[in-house]
């Protein structure tokens, strides 16, 4: 059995980056040489997978290897605030891995550290998104659970410090209403307001990776939007804002020259706009809580204007949405491609295997290998101590069956006891100031 699941084991290094950091430069995002990025996609609610489970790292390492074949240099994943998803509210002795402090397990455990940094690892740039208050105008909540109460609470630093050279934060999904209140212009400057108070609290708490900032009005108003994207971006003393409008556009702009307009408008800011969200249907009458109307037509026009601009995209959805059609592929596999995603996948003209300019260009970083600054560990095999390298700023040390072991933050002192761990095989993950390696230890007592 050992012998088996050692065959499964690789070894991945990151070398070097530049910049500590992906960086918004104007209406560009950037890599740590000034190397424009252009994101394209998907979105992927992994989490709302009932038969994957985050602790365990074959499973979730195989479903991003599928999304990897289809092209994508990133993956936009939606999260939950801790407590609110249903896996925590299910009963764990018929559900066994689920039930109270699943979400929160995931988050101080290292597995939703481990997605990320895997997500990298596969070539696509991870974006992560609360996704609670999606339609939501309720700011106080905004500002006390899902700013407060997630971004800036201590565990999810430290997941965002660890992935911080390549990390995207999305701070809440589709949240905030303008044009369906009494007063737009009132609301439009509450969410002007707001954002610019999130963005400073999560900066003051040291994050420095960009922030997306989603339109209101269910992701879609993209001139509302337009119109306060300069302040806000002002407002970020790390000048590291972007922005996403969601492509629901039946009502909004379902015309080619409509389209072209509000892209126009977005790439005339010089400010970094992405769509965040692009699909084939959206809600609608009669119940709006899913893909009731059919906007097929709808984006190719969307893709083919956004690609004339050099727009990043993101379709909605690989997996697990309400609406099956809206999928990508039935069930995850990048073998079982719905016709909405072999089109979104193959299409010549906008598609992210596209090679006429309008496809998802690979995302490498300016990743070197400078084997002089390799992060170090030993002896291997142990027994009852090893001693880490003095770049290593944190380890996680993960059985071959994902559960994590042992999990030590910013070490002073590089010899670490192993007496709580029993013997075995182990990934240690090696996380350094801007790297991290993968490598095999075995510990024999």
């Amino acid at each position: 059995m050992q012998k088996q699941l050692l065959t499964s084991i690789f070894i991945v290094t990151f070398g070097c980056i530049n910049a500590q950091h992906l960086q918004v430069n104007g209406a560009n995002l950037e890599d740590g040489s000034g190397n424009t990025i252009v994101l394209r996609g998907v979105n992927y609610p992994i989490i709302d997978d009932y038969n994957v489970q985050l602790n365990n790292y074959a499973d979730v390492e195989h479903k991003i290897d599928q999304v990897a074949l289809t092209g994508a240099n990133c993956i936009r994943f939606p999260w939950y605030l801790n407590g609110t998803h249903y896996k925590d509210l299910m009963n764990p002795v018929q559900n066994p891995g689920y039930g109270a402090g699943t979400i929160e397990s995931y988050v101080n455990n290292g597995h939703l550290s481990h997605l990320l940094a895997y997500t990298f690892q596969q070539g696509m740039i991870p974006i992560l998104e609360i996704h609670n208050l999606s339609g939501s105008d309720n700011y106080t909540s905004f500002q006390n659970d899902v700013v407060a109460g997630f971004w800036t609470d201590p565990a999810v630093l430290q997941v965002i410090d660890e992935n911080k050279a390549y990390l995207i934060i999305n701070l809440a999904n589709e949240f905030g209403d303008v044009l369906g209140t009494a007063n737009p212009t009132a609301s439009l400057n509450t969410f002007k307001t707001n954002y610019i108070t999130a963005i400073s609290t999560i900066r003051t708490a040291g994050v420095d990776v960009p922030i997306m900032v989603d339109a209101p009005d269910w992701g879609q108003t993209s001139s509302e939007l337009v119109n306060v994207a300069n302040d806000i971006a002002l407002g970020d003393p790390l000048s590291n804002t972007m922005f996403s409008v969601h492509a629901y556009w039946d009502e909004y702009a379902n015309t080619q020259p409509a389209i072209a307009t509000k892209l126009t408008e977005m790439v005339n800011t010089n400010r970094c706009f992405i769509l965040g969200e692009v699909a084939n249907t959206q809600a609608g009458p009669p119940t709006y809580s899913c893909g009731e109307l059919d906007i097929h037509y709808l984006y190719p026009m969307v893709l083919e204007e956004a690609c004339l601009r050099s727009l990043g995209w993101m379709a909605w959805s690989y997996d697990q949405d309400c609406d099956p059609t809206r999928e990508l592929t039935t069930n995850g596999e990048f073998s079982n491609l719905t016709a909405w995603g072999d089109d979104f996948v193959n299409n010549a003209n906008y598609g992210l295997k596209a090679t006429n300019g309008c496809g998802a260009s690979p995302i490498t970083l300016n990743l070197q290998e400078n084997l002089e600054n390799e992060l170090t560990v030993s002896p291997n095999p142990a027994n009852n101590w090893i001693q880490v390298g003095e770049e290593v700023q944190s380890i996680e040390l993960i059985s071959l069956e994902g559960n994590v072991a042992l999990k030590l933050s910013t070490l002073e002192n590089k010899t670490l006891s192993l007496n709580t761990v029993s013997n075995g095989f182990y990934l240690i993950r090696l996380i350094g100031f801007n790297r991290i390696e993968t490598k095999l230890l075995t510990i024999l007592k």
